[in-house]
């Protein structure tokens, strides 16, 4: 192919002027999941300008911010201080410009090659055009995957997925290609070849590239310049320069003897710098979080200001069209007229007692449904023999409406409050069942191996794995449960009862009194809110902030 790209020189612009990339004292720091107020300092005061055309690598120990640094450039995070600016312009939102090369490949599995690939265009253009797909066939050619357009991505090696990869993130003609460590988990041999094939791209294209790896050997072979940082909160500890015509032809590049003394010589450097960051009294990376004005954290949440202000709309239109249709109060009742009819209610003791049976049902058929549906499917999930068994019967019983179950329900239990308690628990049942299944299956099966590796028992892997890997969505099984085992409660009242919510109702629609029905239904749209809030509280106590930022 010839010297790559050695007719090319880089000259370091200090006014910026010219830079095509450029921090300006840009910091990055997350808040610390379980101790409010607290963050974890990232990046700290990164001053940093990148020509066009140049091959930046960052190097640095893990969680110096390396990651932070290409997402800080692709607009996926905000600095929390200083500016980015890509062409003199600030990055302020998303960048459609950039393309992102990411250490897995993430490719569709539902998908094919060349569909893949068009993964892009779909998105932001909307559709894809003849010659969108003649620009994916000359990448798929220009990646050495020639007869693979229609292949899957399980039909394809990890190194052939991740020029499947590269090849996307290639099809908007991106000005800056940015990639985190991508061939890391790739053997040393598919390693080189996917190097020597990024330099190929890269003097074919001309594209920026800022290339992110823990590999000395790989930044001094593919860089033209390569960024230091140093452990967290990632600083800028050195800028090396790689004279890119010394590296030699594509043919004996491997045998440069100009990147074997500069692979040595940067190990030097890099080395020195961490040994004396080892002997300095390290600063706590975390910091607490500067106060923010009752202003500040409204506008930073002003989502929840949107629930008051969506009362408040939705009661104007209710009165609004009560008012306009002129309905009678026996059809629809205005918003005043309920209230009304629940403070008289209160008063006259029909509201808070009623409340309070519905509340006593549906939570205790939360708790027995909620725990036997966790049982059952944690049996199903470890027990094919038994799922085949029983999963007939289960996907039988979950299509027959409770409805149609309740009144032979209370022909065998009577009207009591427990055939109320079976309802709401065989309603909320079903969703912990699926919902434990599918989480107790979501084990990491590399984690599992290695707890059986370690001789772990049954007890140990539960608690240690499973149960944490499938408490996100056993609690989603439960919010949707809850609000489920309201409708189960007053199911059961409807059909014969003396007292609930699902007993006013009826009284009220028997006697016409139609405020009393709505303050009834009112009443139940709250309970099943509370609910909820509370179990999502619960689940925020147990599992924290379940989303984690990668540094």
């Amino acid at each position: 192919m010839g010297r790559f790209m050695e007719n090319i020189s880089y000259e370091k612009v200090r006014n910026g002027k010219n830079s095509f990339i450029e921090f300006k004292d840009v910091s990055m720091s997350f808040p610390l999941r379980k101790k409010k107020g607290e963050m974890i300092n990232v990046l700290s005061d990164i001053n940093l300008e990148i020509q066009k055309g140049e091959f930046v690598t960052i190097v640095g120990a893990s969680g110096s911010g390396k990651t932070t640094l290409l997402k800080l450039i692709s607009g996926i995070l905000k600095p929390i201080k200083g500016e980015i600016l890509i062409n003199g312009r600030p990055v302020n939102k998303l960048r459609r410009e950039t393309g992102n090369v990411f250490q897995k490949p993430t490719l569709l599995p539902w998908r094919t090659v060349i569909k893949n690939i068009l993964l892009p265009v779909e998105i932001i253009k909307g559709e894809i055009k003849e010659e969108d797909k003649e620009r994916a066939k000359e990448l798929i050619k220009m990646m050495g995957l020639d007869g693979t357009e229609d292949m899957y991505p399980s039909e394809l090696s990890g190194g052939m997925q991740q020029r499947v990869a590269i090849a996307r993130a290639l099809i908007l003609d991106p000005d800056i290609l940015l990639l985190d460590e991508p061939f890391g988990s790739l053997d040393s041999i598919t390693r080189e070849r996917l190097n020597l094939l990024l330099l190929e791209i890269w003097h074919k294209t001309k594209k920026t590239i800022v290339f992110v790896t823990h590999s000395i050997s790989e930044a001094v072979f593919l860089s033209s310049r390569i960024i230091v940082l140093s452990k967290s909160p990632g600083r800028i500890v050195d800028d090396i320069r790689i004279d890119v015509g010394k590296k030699g032809r594509s043919e004996d590049i491997f045998s440069s003897e100009y990147i074997t003394e500069k692979v040595i010589e940067v190990r030097r450097r890099v080395k020195n710098i961490w040994v004396k960051e080892i002997k300095k009294n390290v600063k706590d990376i975390r910091v607490m979080s500067s106060k923010q004005s009752l202003k500040e954290r409204l506008i930073n949440h002003y989502e929840y200001l949107l629930i008051p202000v969506g009362l408040v709309i939705f009661v104007l239109i209710w009165g609004g069209i009560s008012r306009v249709a002129k309905l009678p109060e026996y059809i629809l009742p205005l918003p005043k007229t309920v209230f009304i009819r629940f403070i008289s209610g209160i008063k006259e003791g029909i509201i808070i007692p009623n409340l309070l049976v519905t509340t006593i049902e549906s939570l205790s058929g939360f708790a027995i449904g909620a725990t036997l549906g966790f049982l059952m499917g944690y049996i199903l999930a470890k027990s094919r023999i038994v799922e085949r068994l029983l999963s007939p019967y289960i996907v039988a019983l979950q299509a027959i409406p409770t409805v149609a179950l309740a009144p032979l329900i209370i022909i065998w239990f009577g009207f009591g409050l427990n055939t109320k308690i079976l309802i709401a628990a065989i309603v909320l049942f079903f969703p912990v069942l699926i919902n434990s299944i599918v989480g107790i299956r979501s084990a990491d099966s590399e984690i599992m191996e290695l707890l059986t590796a370690l001789d772990a028992g049954p007890f140990q892997t539960f608690f240690k794995l499973e149960l944490p890997s499938a408490l996100p969505i056993i609690f989603g099984g439960l919010k949707m449960g809850i609000t489920f085992s309201v409708i189960g409660a007053v199911v059961g009242e409807f059909l014969g009862a003396s007292a609930g919510l699902g007993s006013l109702i009826n009284m009220a629609r028997a006697s016409f009194d139609t405020s009393l029905v709505f303050v009834s239904i009112i009443l139940l749209g709250v309970l099943g809110i509370t609910f909820y809030l509370i179990v999502s509280l619960i689940e925020f106590l147990i599992l924290g902030k379940t989303v984690t930022k990668k540094i």
